[in-house]
């Protein structure tokens, strides 16, 4: 490789990593409520998987409160998605 070959490559690498670090600190739990917390879920929905911004609203009207809205009536499979795949939060009606 030549030198020129070799910075390209740090450059992609770093790239790639530094877009994996951005998402990984807007779902960090600072105290204050985000709808990226959620990025992570997928929700059995349509008999299929999906992320949970595909199957409803995530919204932070306050500044410990994560509001979502289904766009249809899956909300007993969100409300499973999350305790099983977040732990520590619990979906409340």
């Amino acid at each position: 490789m030549n030198p020129q070959q070799v910075v390209e490559e740090a450059k992609r690498s770093l790239l790639v990593r530094s877009s994996t670090i951005m998402k990984q600190l807007k779902s960090l739990r600072t105290g204050r409520a985000s709808a990226a917390m959620l990025d992570g879920v997928v929700v059995e929905a349509y008999g299929t998987p999906m992320p949970l911004n595909q199957v409803a609203n995530v919204s932070a009207p306050e500044a410990q409160l994560l509001q979502i809205t289904p766009f249809e009536s899956n909300l007993q499979k969100i409300a499973s998605a999350i305790r099983d795949n977040e732990p520590g939060y619990e979906p409340q009606r």
